[in-house]
């Protein structure tokens, strides 16, 4: 069941980040509760170990961050906190609200999409 259920998964995924509509990071708080498709420069990043923090923005504090726990680091490359550091990206989930700011957590790789500069 797990061997057919990952294909699918990242299928539906991949279908789903295609079919959103892009918006930026800046507009993330307007959509809480909502699938969208973000995208920005990681400019700030942070793993305690636990959980690795892509923050698009220097106030990380307040503006929008993709989260990756532990228990997915195995399904992302390795040390993200430095592989995605300064990369154009996309992520695609469901924005929620925590601690007063916007944030999207990544459970599969599928999730993420680095965008090449034309």
């Amino acid at each position: 069941m797990r061997k057919v259920f990952a294909p699918l998964a990242f299928l539906f995924l991949s279908v789903l980040c295609l079919s959103q509509e892009i918006i930026s990071w800046k507009e993330a708080a307007q959509y809480y509760g909502q699938v969208k498709t973000i995208e920005g420069t990681i400019v700030v990043t942070r793993n305690t170990g636990k959980v690795c923090f892509l923050n698009f923005s220097e106030h990380w504090k307040t503006d929008f961050t993709a989260v990756i726990f532990a228990s997915d680091f195995p399904k992302f490359p390795p040390n993200p906190e430095n592989y995605y550091r300064g990369k154009r990206i996309r992520v695609t989930g469901k924005i929620q609200e925590y601690q007063g700011k916007p944030e999207i957590i990544l459970r599969a790789a599928a999730q993420i999409f680095m965008v090449t500069e034309r």
